[in-house]
């Protein structure tokens, strides 16, 4: 006894093919993040990444080897986001009191208090007035061993409307 799709190869391929129309749609995309040897275009490494996914690139920079972080978040369309950049330094740090003063200035108008920061002041107040609470300027320190200062601003696209 023979199937129905054995008489009807058009049925059952248009079956197969609803098929994998509707798995394409529940199943996430993905694809491969690769590093390449710029000159020679040699395959280092390959990563299978998908939306939603989050990434960092660390690179040490300087001959003082600072460290230097940035985290992206893959799109559902699979482009990067830059979410944040992160510099490190290993200098002398800043002491906590006035590190507590210098991150409760953000939150408050500038005053003579406060001026000798105002530039940092300035782009706290800028990022949060422009894109809201979660962004802006967060400085992490310990006395003694450096400070890492992280920027965070929302991707967005920009518009070219002509020039």
């Amino acid at each position: 006894m023979k199937s129905s799709f054995g008489r009807r190869p058009a049925a059952a391929l248009l079956c197969l093919l609803s098929l994998a129309a509707w798995l394409a749609c529940i199943v996430p995309e993905r694809t491969t993040l690769e590093l390449r040897e710029r000159s020679t275009d040699t395959l280092i490494a390959a990563w299978p990444i998908a939306a939603g996914d989050t990434l960092s690139l660390e690179i040490e920079h300087s001959f003082e080897h600072i460290p230097w972080y940035e985290f992206y978040s893959v799109t559902d369309d699979l482009q990067f986001n830059l979410d944040a950049i992160a510099v490190a330094g290993y200098g002398a740090g800043i002491p906590a009191g006035r590190l507590a003063e210098l991150r409760e200035s953000f939150e408050h108008d500038l005053t003579n208090e406060y001026a000798a920061h105002v530039g940092l002041y300035n782009i706290q107040k800028v990022i949060r007035l422009t894109y809201g609470a979660p962004y802006g300027v967060q400085i992490e320190s310990t006395e003694g061993q450096g400070t890492a200062v992280t920027l965070t601003i929302p991707y967005e696209v920009e518009e070219n409307e002509g020039c």
